[in-house]
């Protein structure tokens, strides 16, 4: 197989492993609400890990697919214990096999590009033409990844890509017999678990649904309990705080009502019994739609009276030109988090600005009603925010959730009847003002139903993972003697790369929503972008006449990834703190970045080779058998002087010596027939 071939196929399957696998230890309900991306960080750490190793070893890294295998059987055939004994486990099965595959991709990029793995002959590659093959596999491995979830395809399609892909990859004459039955595990055991299961894979989530004897149907998505769908007539008996948002209107019957978060519509339901003539439901996630038209006792999909609109409830809000005299929104709106961090209660939908574009959807008599599944210092939050985007707000306590209800300023001289007193909400809303001043906008969304989105663990976490990534830069980042430029280079870029990412996703999330798609696209055009600077490196740094000595592209790769892993880490204040904590950290990264190539330009400019027009003096002979051996493949081989012709390569950022067996680009052995200058 070409060389270009195998490095773009070693870039999807890393990226399509680094993906799918997040996603499908969720869907078991192992999720820290306070660090859902713990297997994300993780698996970065891992990849990492594995790209710096392989720069040490020639050895054929096979222990990855194993790691995947156990990870496989033990969640699908073995009782889990808790969620917070079980996250860090899985985080760590998943960072051992994140690093096995990422190794085993490092070994690819030694043997076909950038150097050379085999004596007396050159890299197949330059380093940024291996570095751009591999970031052309990476942008495959996500547009694949998006074809597959838009098509539902269950966790089985992923395992038999990656089991294909490692056969392909495998260096021949042949895979072990241990190997194949390795890869051939996950898929086997998936998709028998598939086809037991009885679930539905939506792009947000493994949704499950059982009806047992007794017709009451419940809901699942990635384990976790949604509302069930449930007629009219129970609502109101069991939950009677759902009819309050009714109660604001006029008669208590609203002619137009928008749900957003409509789930499996219940609370459209609601809205068809209190005699409104039109309801738009919009919901995000189509499986919970096509629950809720299978499975609910009163059919309100099916009405004449509904349209449903599979959106995002933020981006809804942003094009919606209609008038309504109810706008609720449901807790189905906090149940994905924010982009970067998915902090589960949080939403872009939840905040001053989005509350404020509902009031200007409101008929003149019109109100809006916050549903959240959370109490305490969230709920107070909430109230604030209610009341500084539309106005006074009244809180109501149920069971299980708490509705927040806000009139239009008509609304308020219309004077209704309501649960609670005018002047009782009034008064909630003036002492927030005084006493919890922290409304939630656009720039800090963080929301927890338990408060505030950090925890003492969750911390202890991040800073666990941020000296774990300086240890492996540290340790694996480079042999004795190398300058630790080269290594804050990668660091630098990585960190820029994700906080430039998490920057152009939570504007589009802002602007179209968040939802899946609109990460695949954001994360493809980083891609394309990478892609570009790569290749437009070259010519630059040819133009600044400047010879930096070769990298080692699983290197770059290895640190610019526990670069990336440094910005997640920064990426959970954000939503806290807001963008200057962004841009603070992107400025630093850059900085870094920028200044330690800069030295790297500078110290390279010192030492120049003469250009090809200039006189150069004949290489002094030299014994072979006074050569280091460690710069060699076999004895007998010595350097050759260096091609002054050579062009630069722009993403070397290290000039450290090749791994042992590899040979260096720049210093290509002589061959048998002896150093440069002697006789044939």
């Amino acid at each position: 197989m070409r060389a270009g071939v195998r490095i773009t196929l070693a870039g999807a399957q890393l990226t399509l492993l680094l993906l799918s696998l997040p996603r499908w230890v969720t869907s078991h309900g192992l999720l820290l609400e306070r660090l859902p991306t713990a297997v994300t960080l993780a698996a970065l750490l891992g990849a990492g890990v594995g790209l710096l190793r392989s720069t040490r070893t020639t050895r054929r890294a096979a222990y990855g697919p194993t790691v995947l295998a156990v990870l496989v059987l033990a969640l699908t055939s073995l009782p889990l214990p808790s969620v917070r004994v079980m996250v860090p486990l899985v985080a760590l099965a998943g960072a051992m096999a994140m690093a096995g595959y990422a190794e085993f991709a490092g070994r690819v990029l030694h043997e076909t590009g950038g150097r050379s793995s085999r004596p007396r002959r050159p890299a197949v590659l330059t380093t940024t033409g291996a570095l751009v093959l591999l970031a052309l596999g990476a942008l495959g491995g996500v547009l694949l990844d998006m074809l597959l979830t838009f098509a539902g395809v269950p966790p089985v399609g992923w395992a038999v890509l990656l089991a294909v892909g490692s056969a392909i990859l495998w260096p021949r004459p042949g895979l072990p017999i241990g190997l194949v039955v390795v890869l051939a595990l996950p898929p086997l055991v998936l998709g028998v678990r598939g086809m037991t299961l009885g679930a539905t894979w939506s792009p947000y989530g493994l949704v499950t649904e059982r009806t047992p004897l007794d017709g009451q149907t419940t809901v699942r998505r990635d384990g976790l309990p949604l509302p069930a769908p449930r007629a009219v007539t129970e609502l109101a008996r069991d939950e009677p705080t759902s009819l309050a948002p009714f109660d604001w209107v006029p008669g208590g019957h609203p002619r137009r009502v928008l749900v957003l978060g409509a789930g499996t519509g219940n609370d459209t339901a609601l809205a068809l019994a209190r005699g409104a003539e039109h309801v738009d439901a919009v919901e995000v996630d189509p499986a919970l739609v096509d629950v809720g038209a299978r499975r609910h006792p009163d059919h309100p999909y099916a009405d004449s009276r509904v349209s449903v609109h599979v959106a995002d409830a933020r981006a809804f809000l942003n094009g919606a030109t209609g008038r309504w005299d109810l706008i609720i929104f449901t807790p189905e709106v906090a149940r994905l988090g924010l982009p970067g961090t998915n902090t589960p209660g949080s939403s872009y939908a939840l905040t001053t600005q989005a509350l404020a574009r509902a009031r200007t959807l409101l008929a003149p008599n019109g109100a809006v009603a916050v549903i959240y599944e959370g109490a305490g210092w969230a709920v107070r939050r909430l109230e604030l925010t209610v009341g500084l985007a539309i106005g006074g707000a009244c809180t109501l306590h149920g069971e299980r959730t708490t509705t927040l209800v806000a009139p239009s300023a008509g609304m308020a001289r219309t004077a209704p009847t309501v649960p609670l007193e005018s002047r009782q909400c009034a008064g909630i809303t003036a002492m927030l003002n005084e006493v919890y001043d922290v409304p939630i906008t656009d720039d800090q969304a963080a929301l927890s139903r338990h408060g505030w989105p950090w925890s003492t663990e969750t911390v202890a976490a991040l800073l666990g993972f941020a000296v774990a990534v300086l240890l492996v830069a540290v340790v694996l980042g480079g042999r004795r003697g190398v300058r630790r430029q080269p290594r804050l280079a990668g660091l630098g870029t990585g960190a820029a790369a994700w906080l430039v990412g998490l920057w152009a996703l939570s504007a589009a999330s802002l602007r179209f929503g968040s939802t899946w798609n609109v990460r695949c696209v954001v994360l493809a055009l980083l891609l394309l972008g990478a892609i570009l600077l790569i290749a437009v490196g070259g010519p630059v740094a040819r133009r600044l006449g400047r010879r930096l000595p070769p990298a080692d592209p699983a290197r770059t790769i290895g640190l610019a990834v526990l670069g990336a892993l440094l910005g997640a880490l920064v990426g959970y204040a954000v939503p806290v703190l807001g963008s200057p904590v962004l841009f603070g950290a992107l400025a630093v990264a850059v900085v870094v970045a920028a200044g330690s190539k800069l030295l790297a330009l500078r110290r390279a400019g010192r030492t120049a080779l003469p250009s090809a027009d200039q006189p150069q003096q004949a290489p002094a002979q030299q014994d072979p058998a006074q050569q280091d051996p460690a710069r060699s493949d076999h004895p007998g081989s010595g350097p050759r002087p260096a091609d002054p012709t050579d062009p630069t390569d722009p993403a070397d950022l290290t000039d450290e010596p090749a791994p042992a067996g590899v040979a260096r680009s720049d210093e290509p052995s002589s061959g048998p027939e002896g150093p440069p200058g002697s006789p044939r």
